[in-house]
């Protein structure tokens, strides 16, 4: 299935194209970094474009520099001439508006940079997590489809030639295991196609949303996508309010970093923002994975330093949501592999039932 990507046309505006997924994958973080590094080195903004442009690897990032360049020559501020890609994100954009105004461009960037960094390790953790169980998996799933597709017909075939008497249940079994070699193709067929489909769904980003809204209901991987949420959220609000936006734009921008239940909330919540109350008297915390969440908020009320206590939160919901990935990964792999060594072994033994049948029967 094809994506959707966006390609510079001849007049130098960005136009959506189809694509392979994955095909036009622009780093923010790395763009953010790389920039704010040489405004901090004293380059001007047009300087520090041309070398960006100069050292992007890919041509579709190569083209986008250039273009940004040459709309900052012509005149357009650097949100503006951003704004018009959506590659760069709604919050990078606001950040850099900020920084505009500001005359702080290179420290909102920094700050961006940083934060997107701490969320990318988080997120290679979990990755590295989930390799050695997808892998366990894989091999699981390879040899139960060799013994089904093939070891388990030849065994039917086997003992039905045999001709011997079987109890009701040992016939069942060569009953199934000649079906399956049978039907080979149109089962193999019907698993493939789900597997294409899981596929093809983990491409899109609509699907790996509702994805993640249904692992989200899973009790054991609730409460850790909650924390992976929060702290992605609370970093985006505090990065937004410490760059000069309004906490109710700060937190709109962040909205789609939430699981959809938090999202409803967070609407709910910028309705009462809007008439004046605090954001700590209705912000609900559940929905954030920890209670700490309103406490430290209130203390930021108090202080009335809100992006410093939305930092302290953030660097809190992050440590707490590592080590409740790495409990889960110490938990998960050997139920795993019990499972999956349960299922290789039930297969193995409903083979080996006929034939110890059939040698009594022989004997």
């Amino acid at each position: 299935m094809l994506t959707t990507r966006y390609v510079v046309d001849a007049e130098g505006r960005f136009v959506r194209q189809s694509g392979l997924p994955g095909a036009d994958r622009f780093d923010r973080a790395l763009f953010a970094e790389d920039l704010a590094g040489l405004l901090q080195a004293g380059l001007s903004l047009h300087e520090a474009l041309g070398v960006l442009a100069e050292g992007m690897p890919a041509r579709a990032d190569r083209a986008r520099m250039q273009v940004l360049r040459q709309r900052i020559v012509n005149g357009l501020p650097v949100s503006r001439a951003m704004g018009d890609d959506p590659a760069y994100g709604a919050v990078l954009v606001a950040l850099v508006q900020a920084g505009e105004r500001s005359s702080g461009l290179a420290e909102g960037l920094a700050r961006y940079a940083a934060a997107a960094r701490r969320t990318q390790a988080l997120r290679q953790q979990l990755q590295s997590a989930l390799v050695y169980p997808t892998l366990l998996l894989a091999v699981a799933l390879g040899v139960v489809l060799f013994l089904l597709g093939w070891m388990v017909p030849q065994f039917a075939t086997v003992v039905a030639d045999a001709d011997a008497a079987l109890s009701p249940a040992a016939q069942r079994l060569v009953a199934t295991g000649r079906w399956l070699g049978e039907h080979r193709a149109r089962w193999l067929g019907a698993l493939g196609l789900v597997l294409a489909s899981l596929v093809l769904l983990l491409c899109r980003a609509d699907g790996r949303a509702r994805l993640l809204a249904a692992l989200s209901r899973w009790p054991g991987l609730q409460h850790t996508l909650l924390l992976l949420g929060g702290s992605r959220f609370f970093a985006t609000v505090g990065m937004l309010t410490q760059a000069g936006l309004p906490l109710t734009q700060a937190l709109e921008l962040a909205q789609p970093l939430l699981l959809p239940a938090g999202r409803e909330h967070l609407r709910g919540v910028l309705v009462q923002l809007r008439t004046g109350r605090a954001l700590a008297d209705c912000l609900d915390s559940r929905h954030f994975g920890d209670p700490v969440v309103g406490r430290l908020l209130e203390v930021g009320q108090r202080t009335g330093d809100l992006p410093a206590t939305l930092a302290r939160l953030t660097l809190l919901l992050e440590a707490r949501a590592a080590r409740r990935m790495a409990h889960l990964s110490h938990a998960f792999e050997p139920a795993l592999m019990l499972l999956l060594g349960g299922l290789i072994g039930g297969v193995v033994l409903l083979m080996y039932v006929p034939l110890l049948e059939l040698s009594s029967a022989l004997q």
